[in-house]
């Protein structure tokens, strides 16, 4: 399968999860009411089916395991390992504060659908966060797109008066500060490598869980001393929920690996066009104004166009060098390698002397950047940069 439709594939079906988690999380809220009990069952419930999702996963022979189907890396269920440890603490840590306040609108809130596709800011956050860890600023078409699907996530959230300002405070101030931790360092996780084998997303996720669940229980329960009480909560509900949120988050995490974070979160936000929809068919949003109807399909165009604008950011290209004469090789293919934007260099013989490919946010940036850093390191005789027009690949 090609790169690009394996990475839409896993979006648009962790949308369609995410989807239906959030109408079952509206349905559950308003069964027990305290936002702190759910989410601290939530997440010990979600543990549970973690360790049965991932010895199911783990089933199968030595070379392939069910879990395989989903993530080519995964192997089996696995400690975590030291250097992959503060990764997984902050991004638990993310993940927990962003469950926590996001729970805690439906409960302090009256609208709080008024305020939760202000979420999507999360975007802009992720998208200049990246720009600054690269030092490279973000393109008109980058921001562009990502305005567009901010404004008609705003549109979207549109169903009477203004939103709740404390509760907008909340979503900006923590809940999307929060999040972008914990994507970026999901992220971080999944580029890993142990030896010669790639991070795999289930095991990503599981641990995940285990480090959000511990940090949940310790804020809950300093805002709640009751949070523990789960007599009252569905289980046959909470069990759906937290099942579709790991392969979500399992389908997402695998995504990371194949694109950038502010990318990945662009298209993951067609599940608000999803959870309108669903909402329809399920006749909850009846009796809207039509200028409130109206603002909502024109929220849904803006974020349908800004994912389709911001997927046609990035741009691929394959680099052919070659070496002045008795120049180390080994040495200039490290210093190609640890360039931004270099997706893999190769050693090869013939008319080159070394291959790399490019993944860059746009053409003209990229080329002037990765350029300009090759052609200061010496020992280059020329550089030949072709853009990728079509590309199939194994995933």
């Amino acid at each position: 399968m090609r790169k690009r439709y394996l990475f839409y594939s896993l979006l648009f079906t962790a949308a369609i999860l995410d989807s239906l988690v959030a109408l079952i999380d509206s349905r559950v809220m308003g069964a027990i009411g305290d936002p702190f009990t759910y989410a601290s069952s939530f997440f010990v419930v979600g543990m549970l089916v973690c360790v049965l999702l991932g010895l199911f996963f783990s089933t199968g022979t030595k070379k392939r395991t069910i879990g395989s189907l989903i993530d080519p890396s995964f192997k089996r269920l696995r400690f975590v390992k030291r250097k992959e440890l503060p990764y997984h603490l902050l991004a638990g840590f993310g993940n927990a504060v962003t469950t926590v306040s996001f729970y805690a609108l439906y409960y302090f809130f009256t609208d709080p659908s008024s305020v939760m596709p202000f979420y999507q800011v999360v975007l802009l956050y992720l998208l200049f966060i990246e720009a600054f860890s690269e030092k490279n600023a973000p393109t008109i078409a980058e921001i562009e797109a990502s305005v567009a699907v901010v404004f008609g996530a705003i549109m979207m959230s549109m169903t009477s008066g203004i939103p709740d300002l404390t509760a907008l405070a909340i979503v900006f101030l923590i809940m999307n500060p929060a999040y972008a931790i914990f994507t970026l360092y999901q992220r971080k996780l999944k580029s890993m490598t142990f030896g010669s084998t790639p991070n795999d997303a289930i095991n990503i996720r599981f641990w995940n869980v285990f480090f959000t669940m511990l940090f949940t229980l310790a804020i809950t329960l300093i805002m709640s001393p009751k949070s523990l009480n789960f007599g009252s909560i569905p289980l046959d509900l909470i069990i759906s929920a937290t099942t579709m949120s790991t392969i979500s988050f399992i389908l997402f995490i695998r995504a990371l690996g194949i694109s950038s974070a502010s990318i990945a979160q662009a298209v993951k936000s067609v599940s608000l066009v999803i959870t309108l929809l669903f909402s329809l068919l399920m006749g909850q949003l009846t009796g809207i104004e039509s200028t409130f109807a109206l603002l909502k399909f024109m929220g849904v165009v803006l974020v349908i166009l800004g994912i389709i604008d911001i997927s046609f950011a990035e741009v691929h290209s394959v680099l052919f060098i070659k070496l002045e004469s008795g120049q180390n090789s080994l040495s200039v293919m490290d210093s190609i390698w640890n360039i931004k934007g270099v997706d893999s260099v190769a050693l090869v013989s013939g008319e080159y002397d070394l291959i790399a490919k490019i993944r860059t946010r746009t053409l003209g940036k990229g080329y002037e950047t990765i350029i300009t850093k090759i052609e200061g390191m010496g020992g280059i005789s020329s550089v030949h940069w072709d853009s990728v027009l079509k590309e199939w690949e194994n995933v």
